[in-house]
């Protein structure tokens, strides 16, 4: 399967252009979502298939890039050069990467990382060692980006956060412990004055998942969505988290509903486990939990799915097909990589964001 196939680019009037550029910023600044779009992934693609970058709340959330070369260097820099296609359709670059997660092979997590690391600078990076979404690739990476202007970065020990003019930090963190993982981020956090909105959390052992909570509930003064998922890391747990300068309100969910925290014209949901292969209850309840502060699924954005086994992509495509390109258009983009969850007999696990 091979998501993307390069082609030229189409020249366009630079006053067209502008004009249309600027339409992108008012429309996303105003709460909308836009669909981006590349000479790879032309406009009708997410007709049948996701959105590969989407503009929304001025930020930029695209869907994870996979290439195959001969040296981990020269798949990092393919996968980059996608990345920074879809930022461009975006009206950003590269230097405004805010964050990005990915996965690679058993033991190959921090030459990853480092590699990563060595492209792009002080950009917040998690890289769990699992499978993707095809066997075939041994890596793929999926970023977020600001569109709102230039990114600051800090850094502190293991932590490492990026700034965007609008108030959105990511931050990648870890650590042996939940007190060392976020211990070390919390200064960042206090540098900036902001609260956490939204944490994924990638363990070495599920029994920790308890005592990560435990620690953000003691500390956060409005406790974050929470995703949690069994995968290798550099030492015991990492983490890559949102956080905002501005209010954030809890949506504290009825029955049958998902924890969700609303911040900087998103609402972060957290992941939602379930056990039919094409992940359609998981996307259900999704549809329950934005319904509860009048977001309809339609302004969904990114999608994050962890399944049980590689052999169910096919299904979950199926299921997301029919959720998000026929019932509910445009797509979101959308990354896909197989980890366990706390539900041991699930078979995929959501984590979505949407724009209010």
């Amino acid at each position: 399967y091979q998501r993307r196939v390069r082609g030229r680019r189409l020249a366009m009037h630079p006053t067209l252009q502008q004009w249309l550029l600027a339409l992108m910023v008012h429309l996303c600044s105003a709460g909308e979502k836009v669909v981006l779009n590349t000479a790879w992934w032309p406009p009708g693609t997410e007709k049948t298939a996701e959105s590969v970058g989407i503009l929304a709340a001025n930020t930029v959330f695209m869907t994870g890039m996979m290439e195959s070369n001969s040296t981990l260097d020269a798949t990092v820099r393919a996968e980059l050069s996608d990345v920074g296609d879809i930022t461009a359709a975006g009206n950003t670059s590269l230097a405004n990467l805010l964050g990005c997660v990915g996965n690679a092979n058993h033991g190959a997590g921090p030459r990853m990382s480092a590699t990563l690391e060595q492209h792009l600078g002080q950009v917040p990076i998690s890289i769990a060692e699992m499978p993707g979404e095809w066997s075939m690739f041994n890596t793929s990476i999926s970023c977020v980006a600001s569109a709102s202007g230039p990114v600051t970065r800090i850094r502190h020990g293991a932590a490492v956060a990026a700034v965007s003019p609008s108030g959105l930090l990511m931050v990648s963190t870890s650590g042996a412990s939940a007190a060392d993982m976020f211990g070390t981020a919390w200064p960042l956090l206090r540098s900036r004055s902001a609260q956490l909105v939204d944490c994924t959390v990638w363990l070495q052992d599920m029994a920790m998942a308890d005592s990560v909570r435990q620690w953000l509930r003691a500390h956060s003064p409005t406790m974050p969505s929470v995703t949690i998922v069994r995968a290798g890391v550099s030492g015991t747990m990492s983490a890559q988290c949102a956080a905002s300068t501005h209010p954030i309100t809890p949506i504290h969910a009825p029955a049958e509903s998902a924890y969700a925290v609303r911040a900087n014209g998103l609402v972060w949901v957290s992941g939602i486990s379930g056990l039919l292969a094409n992940g359609t209850d998981t996307l259900h309840v999704l549809k329950r939990t934005l319904a509860n502060v009048g977001v309809p699924m339609r302004s969904v954005v990114n999608c994050i799915f962890y399944v049980k086994h590689q052999s169910i992509i096919s299904e979950l495509f199926e299921g997301f097909y029919q959720v998000f390109n026929l019932e509910h258009p445009p797509p979101p983009s959308r990354t896909e990589f197989q980890a366990t969850s706390e539900c041991t007999e699930c078979q995929v696990l959501t984590k979505c964001i949407a724009v209010a």
